[in-house]
């Protein structure tokens, strides 16, 4: 799953690479695993491999793409309501 999640990330950064793609890359990562940092320190909920902060070492790559796709949704969705001629 790793290598997979880092290819995605690698092929999604190099196919629609702009310059504020890699800080939407890093604010996902940062947020969304400081969010299970603190999830599995309280006890919400547990990984059955945790690999360091107990958390598996794919989250961070994980919120990374997801930082990017929402980045590339939303500017999707803006251009189609507020920028596109409507019939």
């Amino acid at each position: 799953i790793l290598l997979i999640l880092i290819i995605l990330l690698i092929l999604n950064i190099l196919k629609f690479h702009r310059p504020a793609d890699l800080f939407f890359v890093l604010i996902g990562a940062i947020l969304g695993t400081t969010l299970e940092i603190v999830s599995t320190a309280s006890g919400t909920w547990t990984y059955a491999n945790p690999t360091i902060l107990n958390i598996p070492i794919f989250i961070p790559i994980g919120y990374g793409i997801i930082g990017i796709t929402i980045r590339k949704l939303s500017a999707i969705l803006i251009n189609y309501f507020f920028n596109s001629k409507k019939i």
